[in-house]
């Protein structure tokens, strides 16, 4: 999952799968050019992922945060 990340300038989750649910947050910053996460299953937890530099966007919700 993580070749698919370097160098990109924004990640769109879209499955939910298992491998997907905890990913190594440290690891996606160091290998996108942009920390712009757009999450189709509201799997991420807004608050954490904000608090790392990340511009998270739930898809779905009223906020574009977390449910």
């Amino acid at each position: 999952m993580y070749s698919r990340v370097e160098g990109a300038d924004e990640v769109v989750l879209a499955v939910d799968l298992k491998q997907f649910r905890q990913p190594d947050s440290a690891r996606i910053r160091g290998l996108t050019r942009m920390l712009v996460l757009f999450d189709g299953r509201n799997i991420y937890d807004f608050a954490e992922l904000s608090a790392q530099g990340f511009l998270y966007h739930g898809i779905g919700t009223a906020s574009g945060g977390a449910l």
